[in-house]
């Protein structure tokens, strides 16, 4: 051989002469790709998003004075905390949450009451149309956000603010460009001068932030112990990214199942590229060997073919992080409908797209380098034999015996981290690795496994059957890395449905045993970020128990407390009275819950005890406005909101405690038979006051159809996984024929009809699909069952696991017709071999 260019136009030409395998082995690259692509953008987009809300937010200040409670303080703290040495300026400023009436509905947003003089010294406002307040009146919006609302400058907002019961009206006199503290919270901030925001939201002079911008030579621990000298007790000097820490928590478990899922789809492309390259290369050994044979050296075909591989690893990952950047979104788009919020735009960076080209040259160098070194020394002899040898149709010992090993080590990290010996962040890679080292296996069961369904359906298959069966033997490394592809898209697609579905009935559990009552009133529901809302009038509560019909209303009130350095949720409910408890107890018995509630304990979220080694009977530090309390702990409660990081409290209790006044819900109880007089009266309410009004039916059927889009969903990325797997086994299939081309056409001449042909080649195909699919779900509902304890050292409970039976079923059903229906081709064009050319075959 003369040249890499000649190899390079060799490789090229097999890739046109083969588009159907090099379309598969494309795809399977670009689907795992686009997998990771996705979700690391999606995923970092909302976690920088909350990162930069407090960076944003506090603009060039370094350290926050806040109350340890999160209530106000008065703003003439601020002059001095700014006579401490090393403080450049200290800046007042109130941030509280607030509804928004649109067209598009109730939009919760923060609002940010600030004195525009002082406030340039920590913020950077870039006007892009009207002026920044006037006289201390008007509203000031970010322009995207604006036209995303429907909004525009001299139109009037309209708010339900804490102190006032009913809509708020305030003119728009400004919209500012989306840099700087304007974009954040995605635009979805309203700022208003201070001392409206203090009548709306607040009392004069009071504020709930007071923001220390330092002098460059200051020593930010210095000026820190400064400050906190000079304050009274119940308040403290934090840095300002503090603030975050509740908004990330929330969604760790969502990205760590999403990578979870982002592994599978790199497993399942790597034994796709492997299966295939492997036909591939088998179909080409008497080509290779020719190559060598007129000169071409080993470490020449090995270039040549690891050339193929990285081409097709460069194309996949630039086709990948296209479809991962419309996945992204998608994924983006998805979350901002779930919090009525402008999508987020996608926060682009490097990192996802390395780490895509990484993956698609990674990948596929990683499924072929072993089959093109052994390709590449093939010997010139086999140039001149008559027929290809048998070579990759045996299972390897070697890649047996490291299989079995990776198997056993995955199995034991798995185990570490159920038990919570190992954190479980390690539990993706060991579950991923441990779910595909099986795949490795495989192709020394499937004479056995083969043999075994045979026999189990031989009286279907009959003779062509047993001829399937046979060829199958034949080629059991083929065959077992075309099962290893069937088993682990039918194992990821059950465990990680199983595992949805679980969780789905759990949180649907959970919604009934909370939410009990016939109706639901609130200005807003509760930021799935921090858990805070806007509050309503106690007023309006004794108003709705005058209703006929009520007989009973529950007043809860949920608002951010510190414990220690962490964030946490407060929900404040007459939990004493509630009969039956309003709590799904993972700890305790509800009699002596009440009880301990009644006398001043607190019950804490699963997640949140099992993060602090809490449990019951211990004390729980809360910050309050007289100073740090320590409440005793009677009982621990399942709960979804904020990621689980919430603390329940007697409401009577609260209010002596934490000073806190208003209703962020009520929840009432009516007469059976003056439900739709009810249901008119509070409606009628709703419109005056611009509340939201909801039976407990409209609840649950918004929160079924949630659940059932989550399934819709799933049954659609089954379905791709599946069809992925179809592809791989109907190239199976397809090579196995063009194989088998002298022996079909001898078995023609001896008297075997087309029909029998086209039985033959779809009994393969049936074995393999009822092989992959039997060991696939198997492995499924493992998986499954080994998530759903993996969330006890994370949850503090473990998800109640059930098989779900149509997911099963389904399953199994849907992948056997798609194998099915991938072998129909294959087949029909068995029968339609030409049988003296046939004969003829090498």
């Amino acid at each position: 051989m003369k040249s890499a260019a000649t190899l390079w136009q060799l490789a090229a030409t097999e890739m046109r002469q083969r588009p159907g395998r090099a379309g598969l082995t494309l795809l399977s690259i670009v689907i795992g790709v686009a997998a990771v692509v996705a979700v690391e953008l999606a995923a970092g987009t909302t976690r920088r998003s909350y990162e930069e809300m407090s960076q944003r937010l506090n603009g060039r200040a370094t350290l926050e004075v806040v109350h340890e409670g999160g209530s106000r303080f008065q703003e003439s703290l601020a002059q001095s905390a700014g006579q401490v040495p090393g403080i450049k300026a200290a800046v007042p400023s109130l941030q509280a949450y607030a509804v928004l009436l649109t067209p598009k509905g109730h939009i919760q947003l923060r609002l940010l009451g600030i004195d525009p003089v002082l406030d340039a010294k920590v913020r950077d406002y870039e006007l892009t149309q009207g002026t920044l307040f006037h006289h201390n009146r008007g509203a000031v919006l970010e322009e995207d956000f604006a036209r995303w609302a429907g909004i525009a400058v001299s139109d009037d907002l309209k708010l339900l603010a804490s102190r006032r019961l009913g809509v708020w009206k305030e003119p728009v006199v400004g919209l500012l460009a989306p840099r700087g503290v304007a974009g954040f919270n995605q635009g979805g901030v309203v700022f208003l001068s201070l001392p409206l925001a203090q009548q709306l939201f607040a009392r004069p002079g009071e504020v709930s932030t007071i923001s220390l911008v330092l002098n460059k030579a200051a020593d930010q621990d210095s000026v820190r112990h400064a400050v906190a000298k000079r304050l009274p007790a119940g308040l403290m000097v934090r840095p300002t990214a503090a603030q975050a820490s509740l908004g990330t928590e929330a969604f760790r478990n969502a990205e760590r199942g999403l990578q979870f899922a982002c592994a599978l789809m790199i497993a399942l492309a790597v034994f796709i590229v492997l299966n295939t390259f492997q036909m591939n290369l088998s179909e080409r050994r008497q080509r290779l060997a020719i190559l060598r044979a007129v000169g071409a050296t080993r470490r020449q075909i090995l270039q040549m073919l690891l050339s193929e591989t990285v081409t097709m690893g460069v194309v996949g990952a630039v086709f990948g992080c296209l479809l991962g950047l419309a996945g992204a979104h998608l994924l983006l788009r998805a979350m901002a409908q779930l919090s009525a919020s402008p999508t987020l735009p996608i926060q682009l960076n490097y990192a996802p797209f390395v780490l895509a080209i990484v993956l698609g040259m990674g990948v596929a160098l990683l499924a072929t380098y072993i089959p093109a070194r052994r390709a590449s020394g093939i010997s010139p002899m086999e140039a001149i034999r008559a027929a290809s040898t048998n070579d990759g149709h045996a299972a390897s010992r070697l890649t047996t015996l490291g299989g079995v090993l990776l198997f056993v080590a995955s199995g034991c990290v798995v185990s570490a981290c159920i038990h919570g010996w190992l954190p479980i962040i390690v539990s993706i890679p060991a579950g991923v690795i441990f779910l595909a080292s099986f795949a490795l296996v495989i192709p020394a069961l499937v004479r056995p496994l083969g043999r075994g369904v045979f026999l189990l359906i031989s009286p279907l298959l009959r003779v062509e059957g047993h001829l399937a069966e046979q060829q199958l033997a034949h080629r059991s490394a083929r065959a077992g890395l075309t099962i290893g592809v069937l088993y682990i898209a039918i194992a990821a697609g059950v465990g990680l449905g199983t595992t949805i579905i679980n969780n789905v009935q759990d949180v649907r559990n959970w919604h009934r045993r909370t939410m009990e009552g016939d109706f639901l009133v609130c200005a807003s529901f509760s930021d799935p970020k921090t858990g805070e809302g806007v509050p309503m009038a106690e007023s309006l509560g004794d108003h709705i128990r005058r209703l006929g019909g009520v007989t009973g209303l529950d007043v809860v009130r949920y608002f951010g407390v510190t414990s220690g350095k962490d964030h946490v949720m407060l929900v404040a409910r007459d939990f004493a009275r509630d009969n039956p408890l309003p709590l799904v107890l993972a700890q305790g018995e509800p009699e002596e819950v009440q009880r301990g509630f009644a006398s001043g304990g607190v019950v804490l979220g699963t997640v949140l005890a099992q993060r602090r080694g809490l449990k019951t009977g211990d004390t729980m530090p809360i910050a309050t406005p007289e100073g740090p309390r320590s409440l005793p702990i009677v009982g621990l409660a399942i709960d979804y909101t904020v990621g689980g990081n919430v603390v329940f409290m007697e409401r009577a209790e609260a209010e002596r405690i934490f000073h806190v006044r208003g209703a962020d819900m009520y929840v009432i109880r009516a007469a059976p038979k003056a439900l739709d007089t009810l249901r008119g009266q509070l409606m009628a309410i709703g419109r005056k006051q611009g509340l939201m009004v909801y039976s407990f039916a409209q609840l649950s059927r918004a929160l079924d159809g949630l659940m059932s889009g989550i399934l819709s969903g799933l049954w659609g990325l089954l379905a791709l996984g599946y069809v992925v797997a179809g592809f791989g086994i109907g190239n199976t299939l397809m090579m196995n024929v063009m194989e088998q081309t002298r022996e079909i056409a001898l078995l023609r001449v001896v008297g075997m009809t087309q029909r029998q042909v086209r039985k033959m080649i779809l009994a393969q195909a049936a074995i393999i699909g009822i092989v992959g699919l039997s060991l696939g779900i198997f492995a499924g509902v493992n998986t499954a069952y080994a998530m759903s304890r993996c969330m006890q050292p994370l949850l503090g409970y473990s998800i109640h696991f059930s098989l779900p039976p149509a997911l099963i079923l389904g399953s199994f059903g849907m992948a056997l017709l798609i194998v099915l229906l991938a072998a129909w081709f294959p087949a029909r064009r068995a029968t339609k071999l030409d049988l003296l050319i046939a004969l003829q075959y090498e």
